[in-house]
């Protein structure tokens, strides 16, 4: 899907401290499951806080460079759906991953495994605020700039779905591509949450500990039993 950004996927998506913080905070325990890791980036941070994490991604570019960034940190190629029997005290899926999913069946499936896939700890969901893009009619992201790359985000509505186009430029070239994305409120991620078991969640407006409001850009949650 991401294939040929996985070598600047770090130049356009680096670790921040507040987003390891917060993770550090909400997750429990120190066997911890990375969903839809990407580069790694954030898997790599906490292992060097101490944590015992894997990663796990369907796409084998993005897998491939993780491991050659991190030979001692266990990422594999797997699917979200599909996922093993190992039982970690925590996971989290961010970088809005989660609404890739084809279905909103498959993301209730995803959750549903997320729940029998943790102890007694936390599980730590982030998306883009999709109650905002709706309600806006919000057609595009803000472009990511820097000396190395330029990232241009553009929405566009579908049916039931949204068509997530970028272009991602680097010194000698170019790069297109688009997904569809669903475009998940917040109270049905709520009650899918419910559905597959989790007791408590509480939900933010970033990777902070501030509330989540009907116009933040982001919705983070955790979750637990």
């Amino acid at each position: 899907m991401y294939h040929e950004y996985a070598k600047y996927f770090d130049k356009i998506f680096p670790a921040k401290d507040q987003i390891v913080a917060f993770l550090e905070k909400h997750l429990d325990g120190k066997r911890i499951l990375d969903v839809g890791c990407g580069s790694g980036e954030y898997t790599i941070a906490l292992h060097d806080k101490g944590y015992s994490v894997t990663g796990i991604d369907l796409d084998t570019e993005m897998i491939a460079y993780a491991k050659k960034k991190a030979s001692a940190i266990y990422f594999k190629v797997e699917n979200m759906l599909d996922m093993d029997d190992e039982i970690y005290d925590s996971l989290y899926c961010i970088g809005n991953t989660l609404v890739h999913l084809p279905t909103k069946k498959d993301i209730q499936t995803f959750l549903n495994s997320c729940y029998k896939k943790i102890e007694d700890g936390n599980i730590v969901l982030q998306i883009i605020n999709y109650d905002r893009i709706l309600e806006e009619h919000i057609t595009s992201l803000p472009t990511i700039e820097n000396e190395e790359v330029t990232f241009v985000r553009n929405y566009s509505h579908k049916e039931d779905k949204i068509v997530f186009s970028t272009i991602l430029k680097t010194k000698d070239k170019s790069y297109e591509n688009a997904v569809e994305l669903i475009p998940l409120c917040k109270d049905e991620l709520v009650e899918m949450l419910k559905e597959a078991g989790f007791k408590t969640i509480n939900s933010y407006k970033g990777f902070s500990d501030a509330p989540y409001e009907k116009d933040s850009y982001a919705l983070v949650i955790v979750a637990s039993k």
